[in-house]
């Protein structure tokens, strides 16, 4: 949470023990969305649809990359975003879907 906050405001949430609201985690970072809950699953769905457009290991890298990212130097965070974005444009999967979206642009700009 100090990553997402700061130092400051995480000693702030987790010593005091005061509870945030919906509005107030938007505001510092610590969530993406605040939406009614009657709007919640559709959310949920739209951001989840999203996600699944994507390639499974283009998913699974970009989260590889985050996560361990965070935990490295800059210019080692660097270097392994380079890597696994390398590794993902190698794909066959990947490949197809360049292709796939080259042929509709083509189409599309006549």
């Amino acid at each position: 949470m100090s990553r997402i906050v700061g130092k400051e405001k995480a000693m702030e949430i987790v010593l005091m023990g005061d509870p945030i609201d919906a509005k107030e985690a938007y505001r510092i970072g610590l969530i993406g969305h605040v939406v009614p809950q009657r709007d919640l699953i559709n959310m949920c769905e739209k951001i989840a649809y999203k996600i699944i457009k994507n390639t499974a290991a283009s998913v699974r890298l970009s989260m590889e990359a985050i996560n361990k990212g965070l935990e490295m130097p800059l210019q080692q965070g660097l270097e392994l975003e380079a890597a696994l974005i390398g590794f993902v444009c190698c794909l066959e999967e990947t490949k197809e879907r360049i292709k796939t979206y080259s042929l509709k642009r083509r189409v599309g700009d006549r």
